[in-house]
């Protein structure tokens, strides 16, 4: 049977806004202590389907510097102190996109459960008819599109699509609408 570990020290060793580190020591269930298990805090955030009048999912395409490539990605964002999700999801979508709709919740991962406790809630939005005017951030340089389902699984297998948060999403939306 697998049991959980015990926590026995924390230390911060790095903090900014958006990100901190600690340290962690814990205790096995076979009372051995392991030290120096580094944790990364970071705020939990939405990953949202943008879904058209036609079954298209809004795709964006990004620069990330940690891959140094151009992928796919959805819309996503920090979920503010105080905010909802939905709130969240919205408010991101019409920043990134200028885009709204109706929002609702399918599902939630972690997206680095062996060393961080951070949540993505993944939000299904159907647009509706309005656009306004997108505010991105100044590190967001985007282009954007629409995809159909068999299309994005296609660049999944063949490799195009390499982002977690959007094959997980994919594979949570086609879940739940079976």
């Amino acid at each position: 049977m697998i049991k959980k570990w015990k926590l026995v020290t924390r230390e911060r060793v790095f903090e900014t806004n958006y990100l901190n580190i600690e340290k962690h020591s814990y205790e096995l269930p076979n009372g051995k202590i392991i030290e120096d298990y580094y944790h990364v805090n970071r705020p939990n955030y939405v990953l949202i389907i943008a879904r058209n009048k036609k079954g298209e999912i809004l795709l964006e395409k990004n620069y990330r510097r940690g891959v140094d490539e151009i992928l796919f990605e959805l819309p996503a964002g920090w979920i503010e102190k105080d905010e909802d999700l939905i709130s969240a999801a919205l408010r991101e979508l019409k920043e990134e996109t200028g885009f709204s709709g109706n929002a609702r919740l399918l599902g939630e991962i972690y997206p680095q459960p062996a060393y961080s406790s951070q949540y993505a809630f993944i939000v299904l939005i159907e647009l509706d008819n309005t656009i306004s005017l997108k505010v991105p951030d100044e590190d967001e340089n985007t282009e954007i599109s629409f995809v159909n389902l068999i299309k994005i699984s296609e660049k999944i297998k063949k490799g195009e699509i390499k982002d977690m948060g959007l094959i997980s999403a994919i594979s949570i939306l086609n879940e739940s609408e079976r």
